[in-house]
């Protein structure tokens, strides 16, 4: 059986950061292949890389060949523009739109139909898809979907060019059994008609759906097998070791050999610790200032300016009252220390221009920084002048650095606040900020 897509001595760096290193793997027609390994391993780099999406990126650094449909993929800059796998991708801006228009938007040819026909069309898709039943049909929103049916429709309009290879990232994070069920029986039949790499980090999922089953750690793939065989009977350390503990002893692409104890592998990043739960007894957000609310109840929460809609000692007074002991100004302007000071909270200040967003080291300067506060017990606060555009978007590439994807991040913000996050160049930061980190 010919490949849909061969993979070979595929490596990748990001400047220094050797990600990837000699990627070896075969995708088969109408298989799930799944893709496992620990946190950190470059997963979602590998799949990024193979659907072209990496390419244009100054400080991406490629070698080796992918080959899709038997032609080249472009890997870097300098490489010709062809046919790529497709990779499911959440588009934040299309999250507050029908199903209509997220689905439309990628409906090929869709310029030779007409918008009753193409209704038609999306009508039958959605049906295929189990979802014919929702209540306002192709005029729901997005938004009132739940995350297994939104996952559904993501992976639909993906699969609307009918590529032969579909890339998906984390379909079912977070999602309960009977939601992740539904999508996984989705996957299962969309293997019908194309490939599926599917990254997963849940083992019971993996076993449930993938045909077979891929290991990357250390920068390569240390075992390819059938899925039942891969759980049962796994031929190497790396793959055995994976499946008890869900890390591998499997040394890093950077890692130097002459600095490895022969009786100890260096073991790859674990798998970043989810954002904490709520602190016990904490103070209600009403108790705060006008505008505040938590995102962490007791632990991490966002406000408006001090002061823009009444004194600031009030303000001040209100955050000291919620138990906020470290406040990041993230405005051009620092509030006065020696005020916060007489509140007994810290001020650390992060400045960001109104609308627009940090650097990326920058960003996860300040993301370690509340970290750190948070596990010292702290209760941090964010604020920018309206508290809604800049508190949201750091707010959320915390819970990106703690693990979340960016389009989860957005939906656990502003579940919290609507407004949280306000312009496309924040949006387009998350998405970035998640890729980084990766």
């Amino acid at each position: 059986m010919k490949p849909v897509a061969t993979i070979n001595n595929l490596s990748v760096r990001f400047g220094t950061k050797t990600v990837l290193d000699g990627v070896e793997l075969e995708i088969l027609p109408n298989e799930v292949l799944v893709l496992m390994g620990p946190g950190g391993a470059g997963k979602s780099t590998l799949l990024r890389t193979i659907c072209g999406l990496n390419s244009q990126l100054s400080h991406f650094l490629v070698s080796g060949e992918v080959r899709y449909l038997d032609q080249p993929i472009q890997l870097d800059i300098h490489s010709p523009r062809g046919l790529s796998p497709v990779l499911v991708q959440q588009k934040l801006a299309l999250l507050a739109s029908t199903v209509f228009e997220y689905l439309v938007t990628n409906f090929p040819c869709r310029s030779d139909f007409t918008r009753l026909e193409l209704r038609e069309q999306l009508e039958q898709r959605l049906d295929d898809a189990g979802m014919g039943d929702l209540p306002d049909g192709l005029d729901t929103q997005v938004t009132a979907l739940s995350a297994g049916q939104r996952a559904i429709i993501g992976i639909l309009r993906a699969c609307l060019p009918m590529p032969a290879l579909v890339c998906i990232d984390e379909p079912t994070a977070g999602m309960d059994d009977d939601q992740a069920q539904m999508v996984l029986d989705y996957i299962d039949r969309q293997s019908a008609e194309r490939a599926v790499l599917l990254v997963t980090h849940n083992q019971r999922r993996a076993r449930n759906v993938g045909d077979r089953t891929a290991l990357l750690a250390g920068g390569r793939i240390q075992e390819c097998l059938p899925t039942d065989k891969f759980f049962e009977s796994p031929e190497t350390d790396a793959a055995r070791h994976y499946i008890r503990t869900g890390g591998c002893t499997v040394p890093s692409p950077d890692a130097d050999p002459e600095e490895l104890d022969p009786a100890f592998r260096v073991p790859q990043a674990a798998v970043v610790n989810p954002p904490k739960r709520a602190k016990e007894g904490f103070i209600s957000a009403h108790q705060g200032p006008t505008g505040f609310d938590w995102l962490i109840p007791g632990q991490l929460g966002g406000t408006p300016l001090p002061g823009v809609s009444g004194h600031i000692d009030r303000d001040l007074e209100a955050l000291q009252r919620v138990g906020t002991t470290a406040l990041v100004t993230l405005m051009l302007t620092k509030l006065p220390a020696a005020k916060m000071r007489e509140y007994g909270i810290e001020s650390l200040h992060f400045p960001i221009v109104d609308m627009e967003a940090p650097e990326m080291l920058d960003a996860a300067d300040l993301c370690r920084l509340v970290d750190t506060r948070l596990s010292d017990g702290g209760t941090v606060v964010m604020h920018c002048k309206a508290g809604i555009g800049r508190t949201g978007t750091m707010l959320a590439a915390y819970l990106i650095w703690k693990g979340q994807t960016a389009a989860e991040a957005l939906d656990a913000v502003r579940s919290v606040n609507p407004r949280w996050v306000q312009s496309q160049t924040q949006e387009k930061f998350l998405e970035e900020f998640e890729l980084w980190l990766d």
